[in-house]
Parts: C-alpha cells; sequence; structure tokens
C-alpha cells in the first residue's frame, strides 16, 4: 500500500504524543518529510537528485516560468523547506543539541501543514489556468 505525504504527516503528529526527546525529534524530521514529499512530486522540472537541490530549485530565477507557478509562493515553499531541513538536520544528526523539545515539534508540524496546504492550493490553482 502506497503511502502520502499526509500519512507521514499525521504519524509526525503522533511522535509528539510519545512525549518525551525521541519522539520530538522525530516529529520534527518527518514533518519535514512529509513536506518535501508533497513538493518534490509536484516540480515537473526540478532536480532529481537531492533534497537540497529542490531546496535551491525553488529559489532559482526561472522555477516559476519553468513550473507555471507563481515565484512568490515557490520562494515562500523555499524558505519553508529550507528551515525544516535545518530542523531535521539537527534533530537526526545533532544529538547533543538542546531545543529538540514538543514546542519546536508542533511548530515544525505547523509549518509542515502549511506548507503543504500551499502547495496543494497551488496545485489546484495552476490546473484551472
Amino acid at each position: 500500500m502506497a503511502i502520502t505525504c499526509l500519512d507521514i504527516l499525521e504519524f509526525s503528529k503522533g511522535c509528539i504524543e510519545i512525549e518525551n526527546e525521541v519522539g520530538y525529534r522525530n516529529a520534527i524530521s518527518r514533518s519535514y518529510y512529509a513536506a518535501y514529499h508533497c513538493i518534490y512530486p509536484m516540480m515537473m522540472h526540478g532536480p532529481q537528485d537531492s533534497h537540497q537541490g529542490l531546496i535551491d530549485y525553488l529559489a532559482r530565477s526561472d522555477s516559476a516560468e519553468r513550473e507555471k507557478y507563481n515565484k512568490k509562493d515557490l520562494l515562500a515553499l523555499h524558505y519553508a523547506l529550507k528551515n525544516m531541513k535545518g530542523m531535521r538536520v539537527i534533530a537526526d544528526y545533532h544529538l547533543t543539541c538542546d531545543g529538540m523539545n514538543k514546542i519546536n515539534a508542533k511548530a515544525n508540524i505547523a509549518t509542515s501543514e502549511k506548507t503543504i496546504n500551499k502547495m496543494l492550493e497551488m496545485k489546484s490553482n495552476k490546473t484551472q489556468i
């Protein structure tokens, strides 16, 4: 059975309920991946090889023309993914770093939800053009 970005997002919400640092770190990490897996398949001309490549592509001057999306919308996705990826790297690789708490986990999930909703709205508007 295939899963969707929304399934990953729901899983990240469940991680918070574990009520410990492992759960918070997983919530941060999974919420980033939820947003990434929503945006990545919507970029028909973007890079196919890396997370950072997608983040960089969203900020490129020609990405809006290539994808037929509003440049400001792509930049909003860029900044959200960039921020969430930074938190994911800390959550996944810097185990001695403080700050992996419920507040940051909830913030990352909220950012992921907004980012996914934005991408879905953009896709819907694109099909109406």
